[in-house]
């Protein structure tokens, strides 16, 4: 009995401060909303594309070339280009026999931000199809275009370059900003055909 009474006394006091801390909220509160399209088309409704896009002043074949420096006989899996606290940033990621190898570059400046390593306990056989054959693949640049084309206007603004388990080919992700609209586009890095999810 006293259990119940105490159960019914907290309900009662938490219902009262509810009730009490919603006069005290601002009526209009809004918080961006995303809204998801499944699709090889992703579009988000957003604040940050009337944003300036940071410049980038470091290409991805030096971003890459630090990362072998570093790490070297390593093979590329992933490439990121994006924007982090006002800066391009590149997260390149890939692996040798040993380990799994991240690092993060400012792409403005060439100043190394970070870089980690991790065991790697699957030391299956490597394919040609496991990593990224940059001189083989379309370029940032033309996968951009691409794009572009498909969206019918705007700006490419981030950029993900990766090998997947769900795709025979590495796929180009593109962040596509235009107006207050951003959709994201995937292109197969080979044969530069649009990829439906």
């Amino acid at each position: 009995m006293k259990k119940a009474l105490i159960i019914i006394t907290s309900l009662i006091i938490g219902i009262a401060i509810g009730l009490t801390i919603k006069e005290f909220l601002p009526a209009t509160h809004s918080y961006p909303v995303k809204k998801e399209k499944i699709s090889s088309i992703h579009k988000v409704s957003t604040n940050t594309a009337q944003e300036e896009a940071p410049i980038i002043k470091i290409s991805q074949n030096r971003a890459i070339k630090d990362f072998h420096r570093l790490y070297p006989n390593t093979k590329v899996t992933e490439i990121k280009l994006t924007i982090q606290h006002q800066s391009y940033i590149y997260d390149i990621v890939g692996y040798d026999t040993k380990k799994d190898c991240t690092i993060k570059i400012n792409a403005s400046t060439g100043e190394i931000l970070g870089q980690s390593t991790l065991r790697n306990e699957d030391q299956g056989v490597d394919t040609e199809e496991d990593t990224l054959q940059i001189n083989k693949l379309v370029s940032r640049k033309e996968a951009s275009q691409i794009a572009i084309q498909k969206v019918g206007g705007g700006e490419a603004r981030e950029w993900t370059l990766a090998v997947t388990p769900s795709h025979t080919n590495p796929i180009w992700t593109v962040k596509i900003i235009d107006h207050n609209e951003v959709t994201k586009v995937k292109i197969d890095a080979l044969s530069k055909e649009i990829i439906n999810n």
